[in-house]
């Protein structure tokens, strides 16, 4: 199957997903995903180097206490709660496309673009640096969990 998001005439699919499942629900997805972890992985160097929330509550919390610590404070329920607002808003949007027709809606695109930056090179770039992204988080959380510092630059 060629779809609009293949390179030539080959589509690599080795599992045969595009075959099961809606090609446009994937791709929104895995730009989703990867938008999350470009912000997670800046997010964790930077806590880790020092830049942390106001309060004498989050001075010197690392990263991986991070989470801890908000559980602590009550400060997560506060971003499920904007996490949430904001997965309900792109279901409403998402969902009923999942049955029918797509039409002018492309995957990941949102129609925020103030700086007028979108091209199909930038688009292929940023589907690649996502994905870089989700194996950096991984691994840093992996790292970290494991006793080793975060690497600095």
């Amino acid at each position: 199957m060629v779809g609009k998001y293949s390179f030539g005439d080959v589509v690599f699919d080795p599992l045969g997903l595009a075959d099961k499942y809606d090609l446009n629900y994937l791709r929104e997805a895995e730009l989703k995903h990867g938008r999350v972890c470009m912000l997670a992985f800046v997010g964790w160097v930077a806590v880790d180097a020092g830049f942390t929330l106001p309060g004498p509550q989050y001075e010197g919390v690392t990263s991986l206490a991070a989470h801890d610590m908000a559980v602590k404070t009550g400060d997560l329920w506060t971003l499920l709660a904007v996490v949430g607002a904001c997965e309900f808003k792109h279901l409403s949007i998402i969902s009923p496309k999942l049955d029918g027709d797509w039409g002018d809606w492309e995957p990941g695109n949102y129609g925020f673009d103030p700086l007028k930056l979108d091209s199909p090179s930038r688009r292929v770039a940023e589907l690649k640096n996502g994905r870089l992204a989700m194996l950096a988080f991984s691994g840093i959380v992996t790292q970290n969990a494991l006793g080793h510092a975060a690497p600095y630059w």
